[in-house]
């Protein structure tokens, strides 16, 4: 009878969710579920990114009606035009163009289930979260820990180096990996460089937003600060000090308005000296480290070199560029993508490394143009709200993006 109490109760409490609250703990759960998978991908390859596309497209099937109605909403108009924008650019796959001659059955499905499915589920349960502050905030709380997981994985596994990690690099980078070993350690964790110096930064601009609303602040800052830095990602350096310095000037000013007003000077000396014996400690431990030349030596070489940034990447953006010259109205979806780029003859055109280069050489002249509408709407909208907490960390994956 207790049994049969409780389970009435708990789904009298389900069934009294609002739609913005199932949507919040649905992208919790996406978010939650890729750390046992790339956890997983370090002993045996399990192609995360495919799995998760997996995923995002039964959440699809699953939520279909309710994403359905969340994309009937006028708010949404825009995207919906650059959704069906993309669907249309899966003709090209068929049609008489010099790249659709490699195009195959996976290609498609990938343009699918990796990037149009993932792109739907995400906006559709982005924005019904947003409706509700209450759980907008624990969305976010959720994701914040979950960034506070994978840095501080990838910091331990940076710092202990297991034989399994080292294996997994190898089998990850194959042919360069001896010449990635050549400035390791770069903090990898079980997520890419790439994509942890974006937690990073992102989440450094999220706790700013908090304005100390989040209990352990400085230790988390502390945490993704480091890991901005041992990504050597030159993006997520600038966008790290870009936000701890706006976060530590408004500190430091409201910390000389509190002692004026309250006279907790020693408090505020004493928080800066454990700081600084904090941060002592640590460099002097890393020091002390076999790596620690390796490491700083090509810190160093990044700083003094930092204009490569953009000659690195220069070629595929060319590419790019000359792509959307001949077919203005893009060369079809997936075709440069990632997963284009391990297709021997699309190889050569594959824009890797610069997702807005990415989506103008697919999409063309009118595509880049609804991307940037919808994402500017999307920072503008929040901002104009006051809700920093997602305008700021969204702002910042723009621009390392």
């Amino acid at each position: 009878m207790g049994v049969a109490v409780m389970t009435a109760e708990s789904l009298s409490r389900r069934n009294q969710l609002t739609w913005p609250a199932i949507a919040a703990w649905v992208a919790s759960g996406l978010i939650l579920v890729t750390h046992p998978l790339s956890l997983i991908n370090l002993f045996v390859e399990v192609r995360p990114s495919l799995v998760m596309a997996l995923v995002m497209t039964l959440v699809a099937v699953a939520f279909a009606s309710r994403l359905a109605r969340e994309l009937s909403r006028p708010a949404a108009l825009v995207f919906c035009v650059f959704v069906g924008w993309q669907l249309v650019l899966l003709v090209p796959h068929i049609s008489n163009t010099y790249l659709s001659y490699w195009s195959s059955l996976p290609l498609i499905a990938n343009a699918l289930t990796y990037i149009l499915i993932p792109q739907v589920v995400c906006f559709a349960l982005g924005s019904a979260l947003m409706r509700e502050q209450q759980t907008e905030a624990r969305f976010l709380k959720i994701l914040l820990w979950s960034n506070v997981l994978a840095v501080g994985v990838g910091i331990l596994l940076y710092l202990i180096r297991p034989q399994f990690f080292i294996a997994a690099e190898a089998r990850v980078f194959k042919d360069i990996a001896s010449a990635y070993a050549g400035f390791l350690p770069r903090m990898n964790g079980y997520f890419n460089s790439m994509i942890m110096g974006g937690v990073c930064y992102s989440s450094i601009g999220l706790l700013a937003a908090a304005r100390g609303r989040i209990r352990g602040s400085l230790i988390f800052a502390t945490i993704f600060a480091a890991g901005a830095l041992l990504t050597l990602q030159r993006a997520s350096w600038a966008l790290a000090l870009l936000c701890l310095l706006a976060w530590g000037v408004k500190g430091l000013i409201g910390a000389l308005v509190r002692v004026r007003l309250r006279g907790s000077a020693p408090a505020t000396l004493l928080t800066v000296f454990a700081l600084g014996v904090g941060l002592l400690l640590a460099w002097r431990f890393a020091q002390q480290q076999a790596w620690f030349n390796i490491a700083s030596g090509e810190f160093f070489n990044r700083i003094r070199l930092f204009d490569t940034l953009v000659d690195e990447r220069r070629g595929q953006w060319e590419v790019a560029f000359a792509l959307v010259r001949s077919h203005p109205f893009g060369v079809g979806l997936g075709m440069v993508s990632h997963k284009a780029a391990e297709v021997d003859g699309l190889f050569p055109y594959a824009v890797t490394d610069g997702n807005f280069f990415r989506v103008l050489a697919e999409t063309g002249v009118p595509g880049i143009l609804l991307c940037t509408i919808v994402i500017a709407n999307a920072v503008c909208r929040a901002a104009f709200a006051r809700r920093w907490e997602i305008a700021i960390p969204l702002g910042l994956l723009m621009a390392g993006a």
